[in-house]
């Protein structure tokens, strides 16, 4: 089986993950006044616009910083690794387990608590200092439950 990409070319390596196999076949669109820097909501999605940029002829990151989120294998396998925000998988999954248990047990009760789980920035070679500004910026965050 194979995918067709949306330039019309066939595709015709063996399909193992078909969801992230027609999410790299779909085109990305960039304006043509791109901003300093590209903040995406996973790695795939930044590993996918590094290709593109490449592709145009723009440099990452003398010409736009890329940032990824949640420090997947994309990050590492990407050129030039990408800077990424690695997220603690297991303690969302407790707080997650947590909160199921507490509204099985209290069902009527209806909660619209927000809970801040940590993550930690890996900088890698994906992004530039611009301006001046410090190579690593202070980490803050407001709002929320710190998990403990």
């Amino acid at each position: 089986m194979s995918i067709i990409s949306m330039d019309g070319k066939m595709d015709t390596t063996p399909l193992t993950n078909v969801s992230q196999r027609f999410f790299f076949s779909i085109p990305l669109l960039l304006t043509e006044n791109l901003p300093t820097s590209r903040l995406c909501h996973r790695d795939a999605t930044a590993f996918k616009l590094v290709q593109t940029l490449k592709e145009r002829g723009i440099c990452v990151p003398e010409d736009v910083s890329v940032t990824g989120f949640d420090d997947s294998i994309y990050a590492q396998l990407c050129s030039p690794p990408l800077t990424t925000v690695a997220v603690d998988t297991d303690a969302i999954a407790r707080l997650a387990a947590k909160r199921m248990i507490k509204h099985m047990n209290e069902p009527q009760k209806k909660s619209g608590e927000v809970y801040r789980i940590p993550g930690k920035i890996i900088y890698r070679e994906s992004v530039c200092k611009i301006n001046g500004s410090s190579d690593k910026p202070e980490q803050s965050g407001e709002g929320g439950k710190n998990l403990e």
